[in-house]
């Protein structure tokens, strides 16, 4: 089933969309955003994309959008209305908390863009991965963003409905063999889900349980029948992201390249 999860990505037609149902152009602001976390009755921002109009105003992660042109907005659906209602090119006035301090700037809405892996790439790519922590399912192991730094990681955040997923983690495995990467599937459908889908997948990539509400899987995967693939070097740093059931041939030679990579500069750095 396909779907939005906990995390909204603000990416809303224009008013020359609505009109036009064959156009496909929109405008954005370019982050992520959700309903829960704000402390002054706004919208917290999760993550803003790069080379966005929300970056280059000046917005940041841990912001809180107050209003939009002086419209006040409390929710991710406001926001998203406020937004439709604007064209590519124009300029909008964007009203943030940042810490106690209220501060304004002008973003100038530009097309949205619609690719998956780019989505993700903006999101995180060349940035400190979140804090995590997963269970791993076959021996109860602790895998978190401190104890695995010094060590390069590949995460294929998963979730257990999705079939297509299977070929995507043997694929991913065979790219990365030999790398000194260490690959793990994550999901955050439970321990029960996991086991039936090892039944009747038989995986053997081995499989790591997230329970948290604000974790990686419920951050970064926004459909059920995709997997969101992540390389994290030693460092803790994100250097490969993509998007897809069925990964192209080129992304999973771009995971093991920079698995390769990333597992050179960790053994050099000893």
């Amino acid at each position: 089933m396909r779907g939005l999860l906990s995390v909204l990505v603000i990416v809303v037609g224009g008013a020359a969309a609505r009109a036009d149902e064959a156009q496909t152009a929109r405008p954005w602001l370019g982050i992520s955003i959700s309903d829960t976390g704000a402390r002054w009755g706004g919208i917290a921002v999760l993550d803003v994309f790069e080379d966005t109009p929300a970056s280059l105003c000046g917005l940041r992660a841990g912001d809180e959008i107050f209003s939009i042109d002086r419209v006040e907005v409390h929710g991710t659906r406001e926001l998203q209305q406020v937004v439709s209602a604007r064209e590519i090119g124009e300029k909008v006035s964007v009203e943030y908390v940042r810490g106690e301090a209220l501060h304004r700037c002008a973003a100038k809405l530009t097309e949205a863009i619609s690719d998956p892996t780019e989505l993700i790439q903006r999101r995180v790519l060349d940035r400190g991965i979140l804090p995590f922590t997963l269970v791993g399912h076959a021996d109860g192991a602790v895998i978190d963003d401190a104890s695995s730094r010094g060590d390069v990681l590949v995460l294929a955040l998963i979730s257990t409905a999705c079939e297509a997923c299977i070929a995507t983690l043997n694929d991913l495995a065979a790219a990365v063999e030999g790398t000194g990467a260490r690959l793990y599937a994550v999901t955050a459908d439970g321990e029960t889900a996991a086991d039936a889908f090892l039944q009747r997948t038989g995986v053997t990539v081995d499989l790591a349980l997230e329970a948290s509400e604000t974790g990686l899987v419920r951050r970064y995967l926004t459909d059920r029948d995709d997997a969101t693939i992540l390389l994290v070097d030693h460092k803790g740093v994100v250097r490969f992201a993509a998007v897809g059931a069925g990964l192209e041939a080129a992304n999973l030679d771009g995971a093991a390249f920079c698995a390769e990579r990333a597992e050179r500069a960790r053994r050099k750095a000893r």
